[in-house]
């Protein structure tokens, strides 16, 4: 049985259609927007080489899909990740690890100064 991890991005209720580079929602925002440092194709290979598809999930061919969201602080730095809505427990804790372990952004910035931004990403368990 292989694995295919899907990526996708949402759209939040109640914000603004901004996205960046790679495609991820920005709630809420007008300025210039954070950046994965290694750019937008980078982000879904990182988050696909990241990805360990949870062994009992696997077994049982649980698939769907998580809504992580979080902040990119002034230091580019991950803060916060939450799961806004899951599929179940093991699934839910590898979208959260994932997005831990993206590692710094450049941050985003308004009138020349850094800020923290709001975003959310799903993350899709698919089996093929």
């Amino acid at each position: 049985m292989s694995t295919n991890w899907l990526i996708g991005f949402s759209q939040e209720r109640n914000c603004s259609t901004n996205t960046n580079d790679s495609g991820i929602h920005i709630c809420g925002y007008s300025g210039h927007k954070p950046v994965y440092k290694k750019g937008g194709n980078q982000f879904r290979l990182d988050v696909a080489n990241l990805s360990k598809y949870p062994e009992t999930a696997l077994k049982e061919s649980i698939e769907g899909k998580v809504f992580v969201h979080f902040i990119i602080d002034t230091l580019g730095q991950i803060n916060n990740p939450f799961v806004i809505k899951g599929v179940r427990q093991d699934l839910n804790d590898e979208a959260l690890r994932i997005i831990e372990s993206l590692g710094n952004w450049i941050p985003a910035t308004e009138n020349g100064k850094k800020v923290s931004i709001k975003m959310s990403l799903p993350i899709y368990f698919k089996i093929n």
